[in-house]
């Protein structure tokens, strides 16, 4: 079984030592999730971390369920969330 992953990350660290991240975020730290919606499962992360000139590259997948009510017969269903990213972090000299 994968571990939970940590609420913060040390993404110089990781890209300079580890390179690579996998683990799960329990659906009791998803609060942004709409209340129409129930995780049904932990979301599932990997992510590869690279440094770059330009800054540290997070690119990676996500993938969960989601459960809900069909609004057409009122039975649950899930729904399947299966995302690839690709970010690149920069730091800012604005402030």
């Amino acid at each position: 079984m994968l571990e939970e992953l940590p609420k913060y990350l040390d993404t110089r660290y990781l890209a300079e030592l580890i390179g690579a991240l996998s683990g799960v975020i329990s659906s009791d730290r998803l609060q942004r999730i709409d209340p129409l919606y129930s995780a049904a499962r932990p979301v599932m992360v990997r992510l590869n971390i690279v440094q770059e000139e330009t800054g540290i590259r997070l690119g990676g997948k996500i993938n969960t369920e989601l459960t809900t009510t069909c609004q057409r017969c009122l039975n649950n269903m899930e729904i399947s969330i299966d995302k690839k990213l690709d970010m690149l972090l920069v730091e800012s000299t604005a402030m």
